[in-house]
Parts: C-alpha cells; structure tokens; sequence
C-alpha cells in the first residue's frame, strides 16, 4: 500500500514542486535591500536609497515599528530613526514581515486554521522564537535570524494547503502532519517551505532550518528554540479553530540543551505574553 501510494502522489509531488517554482519572486526594492543588509560595509543612506523606491512598503515599515511590540518610546517617522532603533538584523526581520504578509496570509484549508491563520500562527511562532532566543541568551543577530525562521517555518502551506483542503486531519496526525502530507502529495509543506525559501534567495540556512523543524532529533539551538516557539504558540492557541491546534510537547532535550528547565512555567507564561502583543500590532499594521 505504502508503495502505491507513492507512486500515486509523484504526479502530485511534480505539480507542487512546479509551483514553488512558479511563484512570484519577492519585490526587486525587498531583494536589494535584502542584498545590501549581508554587507558589512553597508552604510544606512544605502539603505534608505532603496527603500524610497516603494512608500507603500516604508509606510508598512513605519508602522510595524511604531507599534507595541517594538517599544518605541517615540513616534519614529524616518528611515534612518528606524534603522537606528531595530538594527540592520532588525530592518532584515521587518521588511520580510511587510513582504511576506500577502503570500501567507493566503487562506487555505485542511490543517485547521482559522481565516488568515497560517498568516497569525507564524507571527505567533516568529514572536515566541524572538523571545525564546533571548531568554536563551542568543546573540541579537540570532534572534532576528529565528524571528525570520518563525515567520517562514509554515510557508509550504500557502501551496500544500490547496491539495490539503478536503482533509479532516486524523487525531494520529495532528501533532505532525508532515507524514500525512508525504503520503497523500509525495512531499510535505517542511520541504515546501525550504523550496520556496531557495526561490526567494534567502540563505542556506534559513533553507536547512525549514526543511528540518519537523525532526526533533536534530539537537541545535536554533531548531531546539523554533521547536519549543511553535509549541507554546500552539499552546496559546492563535490562528487555529477551537480543538485544532496541535498539542503543546516541550521536548526535554531541547529545554536542556537551551538551559531553560528552570523557571520554565514562568518562561511560558511571558512568552505568551508576547505573541499576544505581537499578532496584535500585526493585526493593526496588515488587518
């Protein structure tokens, strides 16, 4: 059976991996800026050079860092203000939040998320990362790096999630759906996901991160902290129908492996905090 279905779903399999190749590439002005963030040398007049270009996204920009979840204590109303405050990691983690926001807050069916829940549950899960990477003593870079990460980690949905749509996940599968995914399509939304990141040039390790936030035997900080990220915005519960969300496991090894056993209620309780705030200043921000 295993291998009839395997043979079944490689037509499938091909279509979506024709997909990820056929989307849209991120905006020219996102990919230079992009560029010019990887230099070292980069001076911010670069910076605000390329993003004059698109006032739409400036305007997106502004107003993410203007909300709670940056705190600002002054309204900041230009670029270089906004560089100055979040940092080039910073910039990096916001112009792919206002660039991203359309391609995931795709509606799809299938996993049990509510209306633009993919789009709420990833800013749940960047938000949680963020604040995890802190508490875990992660260097400021690295925690911009697992905003990113949390923000990117279901992406493969937006195009696994229209094969998806007709299926009322089993109990069996709901923590993992990745298995279910393989079997039906030939691929599931992890590898998706790590495609889509290569379509959009942004970095080899953002791509391996994708592929494998699915295999907890893979102990690395990064992969330990995403885990524990999505866990707790599982347990909060954004983004999901009632009784859909997947259950809330926080794996010991990665607790011990980030130090964080001690206090780790508490650790919990904050970090909930903090996707609430979040989703909610993106909520203002992209409605």
């Amino acid at each position: 059976m295993a291998v009839r279905n395997a043979v079944a779903s490689a037509p499938l399999r091909q279509t979506i991996i024709d997909r990820c190749a056929s989307l849209d590439a991120l905006p020219d002005v996102v990919i230079g800026v992009l560029g010019l963030l990887e230099h070292p040398d980069t001076e911010p007049p670069e910076l605000e050079k390329h993003l004059a270009q698109d006032p739409i996204l400036v305007g997106k920009l502004l107003s993410l860092v203007n909300t709670p979840f940056h705190g600002a204590n002054r309204e900041i109303n230009t670029i270089p203000d906004a560089i100055m405050m979040v940092g080039f990691s910073g910039l990096r983690s916001l112009l792919l939040a206002s660039s991203l926001a359309p391609h995931i807050g795709t509606d799809v069916g299938g996993y049990g998320h509510v209306k633009k829940g993919i789009w709420l549950h990833s800013v749940a899960v960047a938000a949680a990362a963020r604040a995890l990477a802190r508490l875990a003593r992660r260097s400021p870079r690295e925690r911009e790096e697992l905003f990113v990460m949390g923000l990117l980690h279901d992406v493969g949905k937006m195009v696994t999630g229209e094969f998806m749509a007709d299926v009322d996940i089993p109990l069996e599968y709901r923590d993992d759906v990745t298995p279910l995914e393989r079997e039906r399509l030939g691929i599931d939304h992890a590898e998706v996901g790590a495609r889509i990141a290569e379509q959009w040039q942004l970095g080899p390790a953002l791509v391996t991160h994708l592929r494998q936030h699915h295999h907890p035997e893979d102990q690395e900080h990064s992969l330990s902290i995403l885990r524990l990220a999505d866990a707790i915005a599982h347990e909060v519960g954004v983004g999901w129908e009632i009784g859909k969300a997947p259950h809330a496991v926080f794996p010991a090894a990665d607790l011990a492996l980030l130090r964080l056993e001690d206090g780790w209620e508490d650790t919990r309780c904050e970090v909930a905090e903090t996707i609430v705030v979040a989703v909610e200043s993106m909520q203002g921000v992209f409605g």
